[in-house]
This record gives C-alpha cells, structure tokens and sequence, in this order.
C-alpha cells in the first residue's frame, strides 16, 4: 500500500512539474559570473522550497523572473503535489553552482523531506530570480 501511494505520488508529482512551464533568457550580454553569491541563492532556494511546500506563491512571487511563466495556481499545485508525495520539507543542501555564458546560474541542491529526498535544479537568471526549476524525486 505504501509503495503504491508514493508510486502515485511520485506521478502526480512528476505531471504537476510538467505543468511548470519556464522560458529561458537569451541575455544578450554576458555579466560577471562572480556577481552571483552562492550563499544568496542558497537562501533563496530554501525559502522558495518552504513557500513551495506551504502553498505561499505570495512570499516568493517577487523572486520568481516573469519569463518564467509559473502561474500563482500552479505553483500550489505542484507544491501540494510535493508535500503529498514527499511529506513536509526539512532542509535543503547545495550540490553544485555553475555559472554559463550567459550570466544565469544553475544551482543544484538535495532537498530532504519528511518522506524521502529530492534533487532540485533551479536557474537563476544574472539579477537571481528564478527562471527554470527542475525537481526530482532521489530513490
């Protein structure tokens, strides 16, 4: 029973990311790639994935890029979606940080949850807000 209700989970959470539908920049100049501060986005990716989890799109909305088209329904939608399959968020550990040409930042992390971990992509576009999110469950 258990590992059919979080074979379910897993699959709502994996349509729910489908629904999160993100543009990228093509910025036309390259900036500093030192500009972007680790810890920053660090902090900023535990507080969207506790929003996340909460269902508060209002606590992140002004740290998510325009470009990123993640509507406020949306958004509660794959966090209910998460907090159904992996249960209530604990911490958040980086990974790795790597800068591209164009002045975005992918920052990876393992997030650990009540019921289980999960890896968590996001780029940050060169001003730090949130332009692409990737989150999959770790088995």
């Amino acid at each position: 029973m258990t590992t059919r209700l979080f074979s379910s989970a897993r699959l709502a959470i994996t349509l729910a990311l489908l629904i999160f539908c993100a543009a990228r920049i093509d910025a036309a100049a390259a900036t500093d790639p030192t500009a972007t501060d680790p810890k920053v986005l660090e902090q900023k990716s535990q507080q969207f994935v506790a929003a996340l989890i909460d269902g508060n799109y209002d606590a992140v909305a002004p740290m998510i890029a325009a470009e990123a088209n993640l509507s406020k329904e949306r958004f509660i939608e794959f966090g209910a979606a998460v907090k159904e399959g992996l249960g209530k968020f604990r911490s958040l550990s980086q990974a790795s940080t790597d800068t591209a040409g164009d002045g975005t930042t992918k920052a990876v992390y393992l997030c650990d949850f009540e019921g289980g971990q999960a890896r968590l992509a996001l780029t940050f576009s060169s001003d730090d807000k949130i332009q692409l999110m990737a989150f999959k469950p770790v088995q």
